[in-house]
């Protein structure tokens, strides 16, 4: 029996991202696809939001300087107010039909040392997000499913992921249902009369 690994952040918060600060932070050596693969997706381009609590989140998503890189910056507000940023870039990855992120922190000081992945899919306006389950990743390594050891810290674990991209791709192909079950939807910013007060 293994201890359960608890999302250490709002989801909202970090799309993707994945988990920062409690628990177990998991974090992969390489992409699951590389970055000179990856291919635009204008789709996805744009400022998104999703509320949460009576918070509200603003998703902002653009392209990088190469084909299929993008840059993302997440801004929290309460009440018309503007609090944490969050930066994040990354790539884009297709397996099996299904659209995925790479993300890497772009923020200073951030000690993730790695990729964080997640699904996402654009469906009826909606930009639809899951994270990657910490729990059972921790489950894949302990059984020898997928490559990776678990490292102890005093308050925390790290949850490090060294299988290649040729191996991750063939697990998230086997076990996507399980590994991005849950889904958060965010709408997209048309115009200035959708945005959220202070925007």
């Amino acid at each position: 029996m293994h201890t359960s690994i608890r999302h250490p952040y709002s989801l909202l918060r970090l799309v993707i991202l994945t988990t920062m600060l409690a628990g177990c932070i998991p974090y992969s050596d390489f992409p699951l696809t590389p970055p000179d693969s990856a291919t635009d997706d204008s789709a996805l381009i744009g400022d998104w939001y999703a509320e949460e609590n009576g918070r509200r989140s603003i998703f902002r998503i653009g392209q990088g300087e190469r084909a299929g890189a993008i840059v993302i910056s997440i801004e929290e507000q309460d009440n018309g107010e503007t609090g944490d940023v969050t930066r994040l870039r990354g790539h884009l990855s297709i397996i099996d039909g299904k659209t995925y992120l790479n993300i890497l922190s772009d923020d200073p000081g951030e000690e993730i040392p790695g990729y964080m992945f997640a699904r996402y899919a654009i469906d009826g306006g909606r930009l639809g997000i899951a994270i990657n389950d910490p729990d059972y990743l921790l489950e894949s390594v302990e059984s020898g499913d997928l490559e990776g050891e678990i490292i102890e810290h005093e308050w925390s674990r790290s949850l490090h992921i060294t299988a290649s991209s040729e191996k991750l791709q063939r697990f998230v192909a086997e076990h996507d249902r399980q590994l991005f079950m849950e889904t958060t939807y965010l709408e997209r910013l048309r115009d200035r009369t959708h945005q959220p007060p202070g925007q």
